[in-house]
């Protein structure tokens, strides 16, 4: 084989290589679906994090307007969970207060989600497994008044 052959054959290769990306890149994936007092819960972050091990990885997705979310590694590896006992944490922030509040102002942010689910004291846990998991809805409930 001459070099200019080789060369030819080498960049092909590589080109082949570029475009197919990582492709190796596979895992668990999950789906469900998230409510606050029986309602789903739009534009919420959805996070995995690990229960005990934190060589399993963690993912999160944002729920669409009917509360459901999907996480799923992408072609980088970011989103790639590994089987195994996760803590579900849910969080929403939104505009309190505003222009028309005492003081005017841009208000302030709050998280519409009771504290009761944040990554340090969430009790919602998911065991994942290879391939598609779909999980039951997490029905949040806001304390009573």
């Amino acid at each position: 084989m001459s070099f200019a052959t080789w060369v030819r054959t080498a960049a092909a290769a590589a080109l082949c290589g570029a475009l197919a990306g990582c492709g190796g890149v596979t895992g668990p994936s999950v789906n469900g679906q998230v409510k606050l007092d029986g309602q789903p819960l739009a534009g919420a972050q959805v996070q995995f994090v690990p229960k005990t091990d934190p060589n399993l990885g963690q993912g999160t997705a944002t729920t669409d307007a009917g509360g459901n979310f999907t996480i799923a590694p992408d072609a980088h590896g970011n989103n790639l969970l590994k089987p195994g006992t996760y803590r579900v944490a849910v969080h929403k922030t939104e505009m309190k207060g505003g222009a028309s509040s005492p003081g005017g102002g841009m208000g302030s942010m709050v998280d519409v989600v009771p504290k009761e689910y944040s990554a340090a004291k969430s009790r919602l846990v998911a065991e994942i497994r290879e391939g598609n998991n779909s999980l039951q809805p997490f029905d949040l409930r806001s304390p009573k008044r």
